[in-house]
This record gives structure tokens, C-alpha cells and sequence, in this order.
């Protein structure tokens, strides 16, 4: 012991550590965090389409007008994040304001997707209020649970979604044995014109449950919601890591008084109703070449068959006839509202599959990430097939460029859309 301390007394005399103490200097603001920070991006998006004009949604997009061939489209977005933390209290804003140039001419959007406030009166209790982004579910592309929250762009689902307005609160408990932990989430969401109004009936407000747990390493959600003027929808989801390089998930939901128009070739138009399912399954694993694959089947019973979407795009050819013969548009107004509608959806079939592959750092070039994503309806056999680039240089830069191809007849989901190929470059700025 005397040893060890006359070593110490030697080491803190000796002049090389001296020096070294005098030239040692610590910033304390270097490592203290700002209660307040500023995010966000700011963006530019040129594309160019390739129109198919003989194509059902072509004529129901640009009704009226008399685009250029081929169509060019101009996009720009600020979306602008502050976020203030001071004890347990967090308040958060997202912004997202958006610039566009298309065949119609130039047009502005700007909105709040996220306004609320968190408080964490404990290590266990976290209580919410104001409008956010739920982000429930575990699908990639899909998230036939998550009932509140908007659809992904199957395209691009790492995009901001706008949230709901609610006021909620979460508590967590540890637990023993297999259930390593567990969450409880309740919410409620008013609905009045203009706030939450696409959720339900004005005035009556919406209940909802989330209860995670963490059982044998498996995520699992159970989730519920009620009110709104609407059936009640139940929903369950789950993720786990089978190996490092594995993972399995999948997510199911129940709505027990669906709704939703089916016309036919004839314009007659009559709603089918019910309780019905949706579900999905999917794996994300990375290949020995560090390939990251996605690979998702989603199956909606709430879509339409490819007999009652040929049935749409025949009545809407029967409309765009009836209008060019007669100048009477009543016809076309019916399709483009049920278009504006259920048929109308990103993906309104029943089943689909969606798989992506990307490689990080590709060709040896690092920050560069290539990427193909294939979309299929699986009824009718049509898809998107996208190529993409991702290259991030040093700084705050992003590029993107994307080359989007779709497929079958005109008649089909993924056939009838207004564009054959679409390709645009992305070039985001991060504040």
C-alpha cells in the first residue's frame, strides 16, 4: 500500500503531469444540454411523369385541365421541429409548410403535424396533451392497427405524418418472470370541425388503449378503440429478434362496423358494411453482404376485389363518354368524388406484398445507400417497382434520387394510375 501511494505522489509531482493537468481544460457548455433546440430540414423536390392518358386516374386528376406531356412538377418543404425540455417537462412543435408547382399552377399548405406537451411527474408516469404523432404498429409499410394514425406512404413510411389531438398518459411497471415489462397507454381525442374531424362524428369524442409487454424478448401491443360515432376496432401487434440478423412481426386489425361504396359499371352506387379484418406479416434481415431486406404481405378485407375496381374504372370511362358527348359532368363528379374517397386510397385492393432491399455504403463509397422497392397487388398481378439512391456527404445534406416504373392494364389497380413512370431528385437541407 505504502508503495502504491508513493507512486501516486510521484506521478502528481512529477512536472510531465503537471503540465499536463495545466494544459487539461474542460468546457462545461460543451457538454451541457441546451434546454432548447431547433430542427427540421428544409427541401426541394423537382419530378418529371411520364402521363398515361388513356388511363382512368389520369382523366380524373386532370378533369378540366390540359396538362404538357410529359408533366412537370416542382415541390418544396420546410419542415421546422423546436423542442423545449426543462425538468420533466417537454414541449414540442412540428411544422411542416409546404410549396407547389404543378399543371394547375402553384399552390401553399402549411400546418401544425405536432403541437403538445409532455409531463413526467415520475419515472413511471409520462402524461400528454396537444396534437402528435402516434406511430403505432410494427409494419414498415402497413399498420392495419394503428386506427388513429394517417396511412404511410408505402414509398417512402420513414416520412412526418400529421398527428391526432388528444390528451393522454403512459405508465410503465416492471414486472418479474416473463413479462419483463409493461405499459399502459389510454387517450382520449375530442372531435369537433376542424380537430380530428376525419376520425369520427362531431362531438362525440374517441376513446383508445394501448397495453404494451415485453414477454419472452417479444414485443406485443393490444389496442382498442371506441367512440367517435363509429364501431368499435380492436387491434394486436407484435415484433421480435429471432437472431441478430432476424426479425419477425406482424399486426392485426378488426373493425367491427366497416364501411365503404361499391359502384357499379352502371354508376349504381350501394355501401357494404360490417365488421372486418385486416392483417399483416412481415421480416427485416440483413444478408451476409449486409443487404437489408424487408419483405411485408398486407391483406385488407376492407379493399376491393379486382371485379369491383374494373367496375369503378368502367363507370368512370362511361362518365369521361357521357361528358365529352354531352357537356354533362354530373356523371364524372359522382366518380371523382368516390375517387377523393375509399377508392381513392394509396392502396385500395385487398392484397399486397412490398419488399425492399438496401445496402449502406455501397460501391465502397460511404453514406451511400441504394435501395429497390417492389409494391404488388397480389389479386391482380400489377405493381410499382422504384429504384432509389440515397448519398449523404459530409455536413447537413441529403441527396435522393428516385426512378418509379408501374405496370399493368388499365383496368387494374397499379395500371389505371395517371402516371406510367415518375422519377424526381430529392435534395433536403437539415437545419
Amino acid at each position: 500500500m505504502r508503495r502504491l501511494l508513493s507512486l501516486a505522489a510521484v506521478l502528481l509531482l512529477s512536472p510531465s503531469f503537471v503540465g499536463a493537468q495545466e494544459e487539461a481544460t474542460f468546457d462545461l457548455s460543451e457538454i451541457r444540454k441546451e434546454p432548447t433546440t431547433i430542427g427540421g430540414y428544409l427541401e426541394v423536390r423537382p419530378g418529371i411523369y411520364a402521363p398515361d392518358r388513356n388511363a382512368p386516374y389520369y382523366w380524373l386528376r386532370t378533369f378540366g385541365h390540359n396538362p404538357a406531356s410529359p408533366l412537370l412538377q416542382w415541390d418544396s418543404a420546410l419542415q421546422l421541429d423546436v423542442k423545449h425540455q426543462a425538468g420533466g417537462t417537454t414541449l414540442f412543435s412540428r411544422t411542416n409548410s409546404n410549396l407547389r408547382h404543378e399543371y394547375r399552377g402553384w399552390s401553399t399548405d402549411t400546418r401544425f403535424y405536432e403541437a403538445y406537451a409532455s409531463v413526467r411527474p415520475t419515472q413511471k408516469l409520462t402524461l400528454d396533451m396537444g396534437k402528435k404523432s402516434l406511430r403505432w404498429g410494427k409494419g414498415y409499410a402497413w399498420n392495419p392497427a394503428a386506427f388513429l394514425d394517417r396511412a404511410k406512404d408505402p414509398e417512402d413510411p420513414e416520412l412526418a405524418l400529421e398527428g391526432i389531438t388528444f390528451v393522454g398518459a403512459e405508465y410503465t411497471s416492471a414486472a418479474g418472470g416473463a413479462v419483463k415489462a409493461l405499459t399502459v397507454s389510454p387517450l382520449v381525442a375530442p372531435v369537433f370541425s376542424g380537430i380530428n374531424d376525419r376520425l369520427g362524428s362531431a362531438g362525440r369524442p374517441l376513446y383508445g388503449l394501448k397495453l404494451y409487454s415485453l414477454v419472452h424478448d417479444t414485443d406485443l401491443d393490444l389496442i382498442a378503440i371506441s367512440g367517435g360515432g363509429r364501431g368499435d376496432r380492436y387491434g394486436a401487434d407484435f415484433s421480435r429478434n429471432l437472431t441478430p440478423s432476424l426479425e419477425v412481426h406482424g399486426e392485426w386489425g378488426r373493425d367491427t362496423r366497416a364501411s365503404r361504396p361499391i359502384v357499379d359499371a352502371a354508376g349504381s352506387v350501394r355501401t357494404a358494411g360490417g365488421s372486418t379484418d385486416a392483417y399483416l406479416m412481415g421480416v427485416r434481415f440483413i444478408t451476409p453482404q449486409e443487404i437489408t431486406v424487408i419483405a411485408e404481405y398486407y391483406r385488407n378485407n376492407a379493399g376491393y376485389s379486382p371485379a369491383e375496381m374494373r367496375d369503378f374504372f368502367d363507370f368512370t370511362s362511361a362518365s369521361r363518354a357521357t361528358f365529352e358527348a354531352t357537356g354533362d359532368r354530373t356523371a364524372m363528379d359522382r366518380a371523382l368524388d368516390l375517387a377523393e374517397g375509399a377508392y381513392g386510397r394509396a392502396n385500395a385492393g385487398r392484397s399486397y406484398l412490398y419488399v425492399r432491399a438496401s445496402r449502406p455504403d455501397a460501391f465502397g463509397v460511404t453514406q451511400l445507400t441504394p435501395a429497390v422497392m417492389l409494391t404488388m397487388n397480389l389479386d391482380d398481378r400489377t405493381f410499382t417497382l422504384t429504384q432509389e439512391a440515397t448519398y449523404k456527404p459530409e455536413g447537413r445534406l441529403e441527396l435522393r434520387g428516385q426512378l418509379s416504373i408501374l405496370s399493368g392494364a388499365r383496368s387494374s389497380d397499379f395500371g389505371a394510375k395517371a402516371n406510367d413512370l415518375r422519377a424526381d431528385l430529392r435534395v433536403r437541407w437539415f437545419l
